[in-house]
């Protein structure tokens, strides 16, 4: 096999169309050999490169509970506690370091106090990963090394450069694209395509260094909605054999 990379973007709950993928992908018998996530790729990526299978993510993700109205910050800078998101990826991994891991991977987060974007792939492997997956607003920033870090994607939604210059062969799974002639808005929908637009800028063409993209139209699910998570992976699952002639050439 060549040696192959795994792109996966944030999208919240549409995260779960990664899970469909890497269960197509291992199907297929591809197995990556790195995989470069942000927000909820960087979660779904650390759970599977720490050796969980794709079932086995999607029970951990279904069962989540740092979305319940318990864990909700009165107080806080953010709508939840950073705590509830950073136990439930120390609780699901499998691996306490980035070296310890079965796939290579590399981690996205955003610093807010220098506004850069930082790729983490040594040391600790839970803050990272949790502070990659913190929504502004809706958690609490993550701390790391006295920096104040949240959602990956607000800087690199697609971060395909950790893997490009050193992989023979890079799949990208993105759930970011938007359907088109969409009619419904609303303020939710305008507020969701607005931040779609903005994160999106500087994302296609990162998309050109993939070989195999998986893009399917799924911007418009709800990115905090457990409802669909089922018939995102089976989404995720379906688009990556429709690309089987071509994932071929990975092997």
């Amino acid at each position: 096999m060549k040696k192959t990379g795994l792109v996966l973007s944030g999208g919240g709950a549409r995260g779960l169309v990664h899970v469909g993928v890497l269960k197509a992908l291992e199907e297929l018998g591809i197995r990556p050999n790195a995989i470069s996530g942000t927000s909820a790729g960087a979660l779904v990526g650390g759970l599977y490169a720490s050796g969980l299978t794709p079932n086995e993510i999607f029970d951990a993700i279904e069962n989540q509970q740092f979305l319940s109205f318990s864990n909700f910050n009165f107080l806080g800078n953010g709508f939840f506690k950073a705590k509830t998101l950073i136990d439930f990826v120390e609780k699901n991994l499998r691996c306490k370091t980035f070296e310890e891991l079965k796939i290579q991977l590399f981690v996205t987060g955003t610093d807010l106090d220098t506004g850069l974007c930082d790729i983490f792939h040594t040391g600790n492997l839970s803050l990272p990963i949790a502070a990659s997956a913190a929504v502004p607003v809706m958690f609490e920033p993550v701390e790391i090394n006295g920096h104040n870090y949240v959602d990956g994607g607000i800087l690199n939604n697609f971060p395909v450069e950790t893997l490009s210059q050193t992989h023979d062969f890079i799949i990208g799974s993105d759930v970011s694209q938007w359907p088109l002639n969409f009619t419904n808005w609303s303020k939710t929908t305008i507020i969701q395509r607005s931040l779609q637009l903005a994160i999106a800028s500087g994302q296609e063409s990162k998309k050109q260094a993939c070989h195999v993209l998986i893009a399917p139209v799924v911007v418009h699910y709800q990115p905090f909605s457990k409802g669909m998570n089922k018939e995102l992976v089976e989404i995720g699952y379906k688009e990556t054999m429709l690309k089987k002639e071509a994932l071929s050439a990975a092997l």
